[in-house]
């Protein structure tokens, strides 16, 4: 039984706020076929023996250098980002994300019904790609309960073949591919700021600068893009 897993998460607020004008969510896929267990142990090994074995690692505020990760040295949050990272890579999973410029939808029933619209027009490009598979298994961690409710109606109305996959939060949150959700998230959305010249400078120290953000990041990153 052949099976496309899909992981999803978002970074934004669903109430508009001017220091805050993004809205990204992504989505991760998986074909199930393509075994990652020893991606995922290689990972594990090597956070492990560099004293990060970390099993939630939430990006963000990771970059930004804020809580749970406030006193973590800057090199220390580097290095767990490109591990992530370089296993996102290595496993052969690709992605799509919706960007929403909240100064354009500052309404919750505006933006909700952008990302209706952008999802929905994703499935339909790539309805062929999803329907070969037996099953495609749709995971998010209910975190922002409006999305909660675009994915489940957009992907079962869209996919006969479609599961909405219900998982604990905190269970969720130390899938590996899960974070790499979370991960892409930040990416789109630091390369977003740095578009618009709104990068922060805890962010932009992250990275050093957006030369090296797009050399390092967001180039391979976009090679993923389905």
């Amino acid at each position: 039984m052949s099976e496309l897993n899909c992981f999803i998460d978002e970074s934004g607020l669903t109430n508009y706020l001017p220091h805050s004008p993004f809205y990204v969510v992504t989505f991760v896929f998986h074909d199930q076929s393509n075994s990652i267990h020893n991606q995922i142990a290689h990972l594990e090994h090597n956070l492990l023996y560099n004293n990060q074995g970390l099993k939630r690692i939430h990006t963000r505020p990771m970059i930004r250098n804020s809580k749970p990760y406030e006193e973590m040295p800057l090199n220390d949050r580097r290095y767990l980002i490109s591990q992530l990272f370089m296993f996102a890579k290595k496993s052969r999973i690709n992605y799509r994300y919706i960007l929403i410029d909240r100064r354009k939808a500052r309404s919750v029933d505006e933006l909700k019904k952008c990302i209706e619209r952008e999802l929905s027009a994703f499935i339909d490009e790539k309805t062929a790609l999803f329907q070969a598979y037996d099953s495609v298994i749709v995971s998010y961690d209910n975190g922002q309960k409006m999305l909660s409710q675009i994915v489940t109606q957009t992907f079962e109305s869209k996919l006969s073949n479609s599961e909405r996959r219900h998982v604990d939060p905190v269970i969720y949150r130390e899938y590996r591919l899960a974070q790499i959700a979370d991960l892409f998230c930040s990416l789109e959305l630091t390369a977003a700021r740095y578009e618009h010249n709104m990068v922060g400078r805890k962010e932009d120290a992250f990275f050093k600068s957006k030369r090296d953000f797009t050399k390092n990041y967001l180039k391979p990153l976009r090679k993923m893009l389905i």
